[in-house]
């Protein structure tokens, strides 16, 4: 009867803890209430990062180079010592010095090209030696434009100046399509000035002022002609030189710059330029001056004045 009153007892209890379960009751006023808040941390899509040199770094691996150049410092370079006057001077001197030696050899290759022909000149002969004497005409301007000017001055007639430059010009007068012309007020006017550097100077502004007239004309021109006119004036005596040319449109800009050397934009070209400062600082340094004006037509005029020196 103990026995029985005792598993009535157990099971009624059995009963009980069943009927009080939370998973059998879903209306438990207990699960009703609002959840208690979740802690707060890291945001759902954070990952912990590193970066690879520094976890290879922990994981005792090698790390090869970056592939991107890193600038390398290097210290400034010690600067070279100033050269001094004397050492400049010297290197000048020899620079002059080898470029008359070269201008003499040009002037020999030019002189003895065509000695012992017995043959007339072909036209590869006359170009050759058209070449010739525009690179002797141009090493000599070189020598004036180092400064190295010398002058030998003697009595000398304006006819020979005249005659000596269309001369010197002759080759190109021959083998180009411009026509070189001269005229001499008084062939006997007497003056006393470096007549060698006064050839030079008139015959490379003549060589210009073709090149002038070669680059402004168009295919149906006449032949253009490149005039030169030489005068004596009294009472201060003085060879006045005139080289001008037709048909030439020249901005003021380039008027103002005639007589500039090397300059890029000359109409006459770097040559050209050159030729024509070489020119006027042989007439500054007989004491005068040069010049260049506009004319009627478009001619262009270019002046050098050789004064009678002042202590002759």
């Amino acid at each position: 009867m103990k026995n029985s009153a005792e598993k009535s007892e157990v099971q009624a209890t059995d009963e009980v803890l069943l009927a009080d379960s939370p998973e059998e009751e879903d209306d438990d006023p207990i699960l009703e209430e609002d959840p208690a808040p979740a802690r707060q941390g890291l945001p759902p899509g954070f990952r912990m990062r590193h970066d690879r040199h520094y976890v290879d770094e922990l994981l005792g691996v090698r790390v090869a180079p970056s592939s991107r150049p890193v600038p390398h410092v290097t210290e400034p370079a010690a600067p070279s010592p100033a050269v001094s006057k004397e050492k400049s001077d010297d290197v000048d001197r020899a620079l002059r010095t080898a470029l008359a030696a070269v201008t003499e050899r040009l002037d020999a290759v030019r002189d003895h090209a065509h000695v012992g022909r017995s043959t007339p000149p072909s036209s590869f002969d006359r170009a050759l030696q058209v070449e010739l004497d525009r690179a002797s005409r141009l090493a000599h301007a070189a020598v004036v434009l180092s400064g190295d000017v010398t002058l030998s001055r003697r009595d000398v007639k304006a006819g020979d100046i005249a005659d000596r430059a269309m001369r010197a010009i002759a080759p190109l007068r021959r083998f180009s399509g411009t026509r070189f012309e001269a005229s001499v007020e008084d062939p006997s006017y007497r003056i006393a000035i470096d007549p060698i550097a006064a050839t030079r100077a008139v015959a490379g502004a003549l060589q210009a002022f073709g090149a002038l007239v070669d680059a402004a004309r168009d295919l149906d021109d006449d032949t253009p002609v490149v005039l030169l006119k030489v005068t004596g004036v009294q009472p201060r005596p003085a060879l006045m030189i005139e080289v001008a040319a037709s048909g030439i449109a020249l901005s003021e800009d380039t008027i103002s710059a005639f007589f500039e050397p090397a300059s890029a934009c000359h109409p006459a070209g770097i040559e050209g330029s050159l030729l024509l400062n070489a020119a006027a600082r042989i007439a500054r340094a007989h004491g005068g001056r040069a010049d260049v004006r506009r004319g009627g037509d478009g001619e262009i005029v270019a002046l050098f004045v050789f004064p009678k020196s002042h202590s002759s």
